[in-house]
Protein backbone atom coordinates (compact mmCIF):
# COMPACT_ATOMS: atom_id res chain seq x y z
CA UNK A 1 0.00 0.00 0.00
CA UNK A 2 1.20 3.75 -1.02
CA UNK A 3 2.52 5.86 1.59
CA UNK A 4 0.03 9.35 2.18
CA UNK A 5 2.48 12.37 2.32
CA UNK A 6 0.33 15.17 4.29
CA UNK A 7 2.86 17.84 3.18
CA UNK A 8 1.08 21.26 3.55
CA UNK A 9 1.48 20.67 7.33
CA UNK A 10 4.30 18.91 7.92
CA UNK A 11 7.72 21.35 8.07
CA UNK A 12 10.11 18.75 9.02
CA UNK A 13 14.06 19.33 9.46
CA UNK A 14 14.86 16.35 12.00
CA UNK A 15 13.15 13.22 12.46
CA UNK A 16 14.51 10.61 14.71
CA UNK A 17 13.40 7.35 16.54
CA UNK A 18 9.86 8.47 17.18
CA UNK A 19 10.26 11.69 15.36
CA UNK A 20 11.40 14.49 17.34
CA UNK A 21 10.29 16.85 14.91
CA UNK A 22 11.83 20.76 15.07
CA UNK A 23 10.97 24.24 13.29
CA UNK A 24 13.84 26.48 14.31
CA UNK A 25 14.84 26.23 17.58
CA UNK A 26 11.17 24.81 18.23
CA UNK A 27 10.48 21.11 19.40
CA UNK A 28 7.04 20.30 18.68
CA UNK A 29 6.76 17.06 18.73
CA UNK A 30 8.33 16.50 22.48
CA UNK A 31 6.93 17.79 25.67
CA UNK A 32 5.22 16.97 29.11
CA UNK A 33 1.63 16.96 28.23
CA UNK A 34 -0.20 14.58 25.56
CA UNK A 35 -3.94 14.08 25.21
CA UNK A 36 -4.03 11.80 22.17
CA UNK A 37 -7.03 8.81 20.91
CA UNK A 38 -7.95 6.53 18.50
CA UNK A 39 -9.65 6.87 15.43
CA UNK A 40 -11.98 4.06 13.59
CA UNK A 41 -10.46 1.35 12.11
CA UNK A 42 -12.92 -0.46 10.27
CA UNK A 43 -12.04 -4.62 9.76
CA UNK A 44 -13.50 -6.50 7.73
CA UNK A 45 -15.20 -9.64 9.31
CA UNK A 46 -11.70 -11.87 8.84
CA UNK A 47 -9.26 -9.29 10.18
CA UNK A 48 -8.87 -10.13 13.49
CA UNK A 49 -7.32 -7.87 16.14
CA UNK A 50 -3.30 -8.46 17.01
CA UNK A 51 -2.96 -9.70 20.74
CA UNK A 52 -2.17 -6.23 21.69
CA UNK A 53 -4.15 -4.30 18.97
CA UNK A 54 -4.19 -0.49 20.35
CA UNK A 55 -0.56 0.68 22.01
CA UNK A 56 0.61 3.74 23.01
CA UNK A 57 4.59 4.00 21.66
CA UNK A 58 6.42 6.33 24.61
CA UNK A 59 10.16 7.22 24.33
CA UNK A 60 12.57 9.39 25.87
CA UNK A 61 15.72 11.11 25.61
CA UNK A 62 16.06 11.26 29.98
CA UNK A 63 14.35 8.64 32.07
CA UNK A 64 10.94 9.92 32.32
CA UNK A 65 7.84 9.07 34.90
CA UNK A 66 4.94 8.97 32.88
CA UNK A 67 1.16 9.34 34.28
CA UNK A 68 -1.52 7.76 32.24
CA UNK A 69 -5.02 8.93 33.17
CA UNK A 70 -8.97 8.80 31.67
CA UNK A 71 -9.10 12.65 30.85
CA UNK A 72 -12.33 13.25 30.60
CA UNK A 73 -14.84 13.56 33.86
CA UNK A 74 -17.57 11.34 32.01
CA UNK A 75 -16.97 8.30 30.51
CA UNK A 76 -18.52 4.70 29.21
CA UNK A 77 -15.26 2.62 29.58
CA UNK A 78 -13.04 1.55 31.82
CA UNK A 79 -11.02 4.73 33.31
CA UNK A 80 -7.45 4.17 33.01
CA UNK A 81 -4.46 5.29 35.93
CA UNK A 82 -1.54 3.62 35.70
CA UNK A 83 2.02 4.69 35.79
CA UNK A 84 5.35 4.23 33.61
CA UNK A 85 9.10 4.41 33.66
CA UNK A 86 10.49 5.24 30.15
CA UNK A 87 14.42 4.14 29.65
CA UNK A 88 16.31 6.17 27.23
CA UNK A 89 16.67 4.26 23.83
CA UNK A 90 13.80 1.77 24.65
CA UNK A 91 10.07 2.42 23.27
CA UNK A 92 7.93 1.77 26.11
CA UNK A 93 4.21 -0.06 24.96
CA UNK A 94 1.56 0.66 27.00
CA UNK A 95 -1.54 -1.56 25.79
CA UNK A 96 -5.11 0.29 25.48
CA UNK A 97 -8.32 -1.12 25.35
CA UNK A 98 -9.92 -1.09 22.15
CA UNK A 99 -13.50 -0.09 24.28
CA UNK A 100 -11.33 3.12 23.13
CA UNK A 101 -11.79 3.29 19.53
CA UNK A 102 -13.72 6.11 18.37
CA UNK A 103 -16.67 4.78 16.00
CA UNK A 104 -19.59 7.09 16.54
CA UNK A 105 -19.84 9.79 14.26
CA UNK A 106 -20.70 13.18 15.45
CA UNK A 107 -20.73 11.81 19.40
CA UNK A 108 -19.21 13.31 21.98
CA UNK A 109 -16.97 10.34 23.80
CA UNK A 110 -14.60 10.55 26.84
CA UNK A 111 -11.91 8.72 24.87
CA UNK A 112 -9.31 10.89 25.56
CA UNK A 113 -6.27 9.54 27.23
CA UNK A 114 -3.71 12.20 29.38
CA UNK A 115 -0.24 11.01 29.66
CA UNK A 116 2.23 13.42 31.13
CA UNK A 117 5.49 13.28 32.33
CA UNK A 118 8.01 14.57 34.92
CA UNK A 119 10.70 14.81 31.87
CA UNK A 120 10.16 15.87 28.11
CA UNK A 121 9.15 12.63 26.33
CA UNK A 122 6.93 11.84 22.54
CA UNK A 123 3.79 9.68 22.19
CA UNK A 124 2.69 7.73 19.11
CA UNK A 125 -0.44 5.53 18.77
CA UNK A 126 -0.31 2.26 16.93
CA UNK A 127 -3.44 0.35 16.01
CA UNK A 128 -2.76 -3.44 14.45
CA UNK A 129 -5.35 -5.60 12.85
CA UNK A 130 -5.09 -8.32 10.90
CA UNK A 131 -4.54 -6.39 7.19
CA UNK A 132 -5.14 -3.06 8.98
CA UNK A 133 -2.22 -1.00 10.68
CA UNK A 134 -1.00 2.72 11.24
CA UNK A 135 0.79 4.56 13.45
CA UNK A 136 0.31 8.08 14.20
CA UNK A 137 3.18 10.58 16.16
CA UNK A 138 1.35 13.13 18.17
CA UNK A 139 2.28 16.32 19.58
CA UNK A 140 1.98 17.78 22.78
CA UNK A 141 -0.67 19.89 24.06
CA UNK A 142 1.91 22.83 23.98
CA UNK A 143 2.35 22.39 20.33
CA UNK A 144 -1.68 22.30 19.21
CA UNK A 145 -3.37 25.22 17.48
CA UNK A 146 -7.02 26.57 17.06
CA UNK A 147 -6.95 25.79 13.10
CA UNK A 148 -6.27 22.95 10.55
CA UNK A 149 -7.45 21.44 7.41
CA UNK A 150 -8.38 18.24 7.22
CA UNK A 151 -6.84 15.45 4.84
CA UNK A 152 -8.67 12.13 4.07
CA UNK A 153 -9.06 10.81 0.72
CA UNK A 154 -12.40 9.58 -1.04
CA UNK A 155 -15.28 7.04 -0.25
CA UNK A 156 -14.15 3.21 -0.97
CA UNK A 157 -15.83 0.33 -1.06
CA UNK A 158 -15.24 -3.45 -1.19
CA UNK A 159 -17.68 -6.08 -2.01
CA UNK A 160 -17.98 -8.78 1.04
CA UNK A 161 -21.52 -10.60 1.16
CA UNK A 162 -24.34 -10.24 1.33
CA UNK A 163 -23.32 -6.78 0.05
CA UNK A 164 -20.95 -4.10 -1.03
CA UNK A 165 -19.27 -2.71 2.25
CA UNK A 166 -18.97 1.21 1.70
CA UNK A 167 -15.87 2.87 4.08
CA UNK A 168 -15.83 6.71 4.68
CA UNK A 169 -12.80 9.30 5.80
CA UNK A 170 -12.77 10.60 9.18
CA UNK A 171 -11.82 13.31 11.35
CA UNK A 172 -11.07 12.90 15.09
CA UNK A 173 -11.18 16.02 17.40
CA UNK A 174 -9.57 15.75 20.77
CA UNK A 175 -9.88 18.58 23.57
CA UNK A 176 -7.94 19.39 27.01
CA UNK A 177 -9.87 21.81 27.87
CA UNK A 178 -13.39 22.60 29.36
CA UNK A 179 -15.70 24.62 26.91
CA UNK A 180 -13.71 24.31 23.95
CA UNK A 181 -15.97 25.00 21.09
CA UNK A 182 -15.18 23.53 17.74
CA UNK A 183 -16.68 25.13 14.33
CA UNK A 184 -16.07 22.56 11.47
CA UNK A 185 -16.92 23.25 7.93
CA UNK A 186 -16.99 20.09 5.72
CA UNK A 187 -15.81 19.85 1.93
CA UNK A 188 -18.37 17.16 1.25
CA UNK A 189 -21.61 15.95 3.45
CA UNK A 190 -21.12 14.26 6.66
CA UNK A 191 -23.08 11.05 8.61
CA UNK A 192 -24.59 13.45 11.19
CA UNK A 193 -24.80 11.48 14.93
CA UNK A 194 -26.62 11.76 18.38
CA UNK A 195 -25.02 15.00 19.50
CA UNK A 196 -25.11 16.85 15.89
CA UNK A 197 -26.81 16.26 12.59
CA UNK A 198 -25.35 15.97 8.98
CA UNK A 199 -23.97 18.86 7.96
CA UNK A 200 -24.03 19.84 4.58
CA UNK A 201 -20.98 20.61 2.10
CA UNK A 202 -19.56 24.28 2.61
CA UNK A 203 -22.16 24.33 5.84
CA UNK A 204 -20.67 25.06 9.14
CA UNK A 205 -21.83 23.54 12.49
CA UNK A 206 -20.23 23.88 16.33
CA UNK A 207 -19.88 21.45 19.04
CA UNK A 208 -18.34 22.37 22.74
CA UNK A 209 -16.27 19.36 24.38
CA UNK A 210 -14.92 19.37 27.28
CA UNK A 211 -11.30 18.12 28.77
CA UNK A 212 -10.75 14.55 27.51
CA UNK A 213 -13.74 14.73 25.00
CA UNK A 214 -13.61 13.50 21.94
CA UNK A 215 -16.06 13.79 18.21
CA UNK A 216 -15.64 11.59 15.65
CA UNK A 217 -16.91 13.23 11.98
CA UNK A 218 -17.02 10.53 9.21
CA UNK A 219 -17.98 11.92 5.78
CA UNK A 220 -21.61 10.69 4.34
CA UNK A 221 -21.61 7.32 2.76
CA UNK A 222 -23.40 8.10 -1.00
CA UNK A 223 -22.91 5.05 -3.29
CA UNK A 224 -22.96 7.22 -6.42
CA UNK A 225 -19.34 8.77 -5.24
CA UNK A 226 -17.48 5.52 -4.55
CA UNK A 227 -13.44 6.52 -5.35
CA UNK A 228 -14.71 9.91 -6.81
CA UNK A 229 -12.55 12.82 -5.37
CA UNK A 230 -16.29 14.63 -4.81
CA UNK A 231 -16.46 12.43 -1.57
CA UNK A 232 -13.18 13.70 -0.15
CA UNK A 233 -13.54 15.21 3.35
CA UNK A 234 -9.95 16.95 2.72
CA UNK A 235 -9.29 20.40 3.25
CA UNK A 236 -12.38 20.45 6.21
CA UNK A 237 -11.73 23.39 8.45
CA UNK A 238 -11.73 22.51 11.88
CA UNK A 239 -11.41 26.18 13.86
CA UNK A 240 -11.48 26.03 18.04
CA UNK A 241 -11.33 28.47 20.99
CA UNK A 242 -8.79 26.64 22.65
CA UNK A 243 -6.22 24.80 21.56
CA UNK A 244 -7.49 21.28 20.14
CA UNK A 245 -5.64 18.27 18.44
CA UNK A 246 -6.98 16.62 15.43
CA UNK A 247 -6.32 13.18 13.66
CA UNK A 248 -7.29 12.93 10.00
CA UNK A 249 -7.37 10.23 7.91
CA UNK A 250 -9.40 7.34 6.50
CA UNK A 251 -11.72 4.11 8.71
CA UNK A 252 -10.44 1.70 5.52
CA UNK A 253 -9.41 3.03 1.77
CA UNK A 254 -6.56 1.99 -0.92
CA UNK A 255 -4.51 4.07 -1.98
CA UNK A 256 -4.84 4.39 -4.80
CA UNK A 257 -8.08 3.09 -6.28
CA UNK A 258 -8.41 -0.75 -6.14
CA UNK A 259 -11.40 -2.83 -7.29
CA UNK A 260 -14.31 -4.38 -5.15
CA UNK A 261 -12.44 -7.72 -5.76
CA UNK A 262 -9.40 -9.34 -6.42
CA UNK A 263 -8.63 -11.16 -8.36
CA UNK A 264 -11.30 -9.45 -10.57
CA UNK A 265 -12.25 -13.18 -11.75
CA UNK A 266 -11.42 -16.44 -11.36
CA UNK A 267 -11.64 -19.30 -8.63
CA UNK A 268 -9.91 -17.12 -6.56
CA UNK A 269 -11.80 -13.83 -6.54
CA UNK A 270 -12.41 -12.45 -3.08
CA UNK A 271 -13.67 -9.26 -1.73
CA UNK A 272 -10.65 -6.85 -1.85
CA UNK A 273 -10.72 -5.66 2.11
CA UNK A 274 -6.87 -6.88 2.29
CA UNK A 275 -5.86 -3.92 -0.31
CA UNK A 276 -7.57 -1.33 2.11
CA UNK A 277 -6.29 0.15 5.27
CA UNK A 278 -7.41 2.26 7.94
CA UNK A 279 -4.84 5.93 6.92
CA UNK A 280 -4.84 8.23 9.22
CA UNK A 281 -2.30 11.38 10.79
CA UNK A 282 -2.44 13.66 13.62
CA UNK A 283 -2.02 16.90 11.61
CA UNK A 284 -0.32 19.90 12.29
CA UNK A 285 -2.23 23.65 13.27
CA UNK A 286 -2.30 26.31 10.15
CA UNK A 287 0.37 28.12 12.20
CA UNK A 288 3.22 25.00 11.17
CA UNK A 289 2.40 25.01 7.76
CA UNK A 290 5.51 26.06 5.16
CA UNK A 291 6.45 26.92 1.71
CA UNK A 292 9.18 24.34 0.82
CA UNK A 293 9.13 20.78 0.91
CA UNK A 294 11.36 17.58 -0.09
CA UNK A 295 9.35 14.55 -0.65
CA UNK A 296 11.47 11.05 0.23
CA UNK A 297 9.70 8.45 -1.73
CA UNK A 298 9.84 4.89 -1.47
CA UNK A 299 12.54 2.60 -3.33
CA UNK A 300 10.98 0.01 -5.57
CA UNK A 301 13.16 -2.76 -6.81
CA UNK A 302 12.97 -3.73 -10.18
CA UNK A 303 11.16 -7.11 -9.20
CA UNK A 304 8.18 -5.13 -8.41
CA UNK A 305 5.54 -5.80 -10.98
CA UNK A 306 2.45 -3.87 -11.38
CA UNK A 307 -0.45 -5.51 -12.27
CA UNK A 308 -1.30 -6.24 -15.75
CA UNK A 309 -4.15 -4.70 -17.77
CA UNK A 310 -4.48 -2.63 -14.50
CA UNK A 311 -6.63 0.36 -15.87
CA UNK A 312 -8.93 -2.64 -17.21
CA UNK A 313 -9.38 -3.89 -13.61
CA UNK A 314 -9.83 -0.59 -11.73
CA UNK A 315 -6.66 -0.95 -10.64
CA UNK A 316 -4.40 2.94 -10.73
CA UNK A 317 -0.56 2.82 -11.14
CA UNK A 318 0.51 1.77 -7.64
CA UNK A 319 3.97 3.09 -8.48
CA UNK A 320 5.57 6.02 -6.15
CA UNK A 321 4.13 8.59 -3.47
CA UNK A 322 0.88 10.07 -3.73
CA UNK A 323 1.12 13.71 -1.85
CA UNK A 324 -1.32 15.65 -1.19
CA UNK A 325 -1.49 19.32 -0.82
CA UNK A 326 -4.32 22.23 0.73
CA UNK A 327 -4.24 25.74 0.03
CA UNK A 328 -3.92 28.49 3.39
CA UNK A 329 -5.08 31.27 1.05
CA UNK A 330 -6.33 31.71 -2.43
CA UNK A 331 -4.11 32.24 -5.45
CA UNK A 332 -1.85 29.52 -3.67
CA UNK A 333 0.77 28.43 -6.88
CA UNK A 334 2.67 25.26 -6.47
CA UNK A 335 5.91 24.42 -8.04
CA UNK A 336 7.68 21.57 -8.37
CA UNK A 337 11.54 21.33 -9.46
CA UNK A 338 12.63 19.37 -12.47
CA UNK A 339 14.28 15.93 -12.31
CA UNK A 340 17.55 17.59 -13.20
CA UNK A 341 17.03 20.50 -10.50
CA UNK A 342 17.42 23.28 -13.18
CA UNK A 343 14.32 25.00 -12.15
CA UNK A 344 10.24 24.65 -10.61
CA UNK A 345 7.49 24.70 -12.49
CA UNK A 346 4.25 25.39 -11.97
CA UNK A 347 1.53 22.74 -10.98
CA UNK A 348 -1.01 24.21 -9.96
CA UNK A 349 -3.17 27.39 -8.14
CA UNK A 350 -5.19 26.68 -4.94
CA UNK A 351 -7.39 28.93 -3.21
CA UNK A 352 -8.29 28.74 0.53
CA UNK A 353 -8.80 25.21 1.56
CA UNK A 354 -8.62 23.74 -1.72
CA UNK A 355 -6.47 20.57 -1.97
CA UNK A 356 -5.07 18.78 -4.83
CA UNK A 357 -3.68 14.92 -5.11
CA UNK A 358 0.22 14.64 -6.85
CA UNK A 359 0.71 11.08 -7.77
CA UNK A 360 3.16 8.46 -8.88
CA UNK A 361 6.46 10.51 -7.43
CA UNK A 362 9.09 7.85 -7.79
CA UNK A 363 11.94 10.18 -7.08
CA UNK A 364 12.87 13.07 -4.59
CA UNK A 365 11.18 16.10 -5.02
Amino acid sequence: MRIILFIVLMSITELSALGQTTRGKMLITEGRRYMVAFPQVWAAPTEKPLPQPMLLLLSSRDTTTVRITTAASITDVARIDKVVRIVPGIVTKVAISTAYMNVESQARKGYGISATGDRPFSVATQQAWQGNGETAQHLPVESWGTAYYSMNFYLDRYEEPPGNKYRPSQILIIASEDNTVVTYTPTVDTEGGIDAPSVAKRASQTVTLMRGETFLIKSKVEESKVRDFSSDLSGTSITSTKPIGVVSGHTKGAIMRMPDVLPPTGIFAAGAHFVRNNVHDVMYPTTLAGKSFVTIPLMYTETRAVGQESIVNGIDDDRGDVIRVVGLEDGTTVRTARQDGSGMLNKFTLDKGETRVETALEIAT
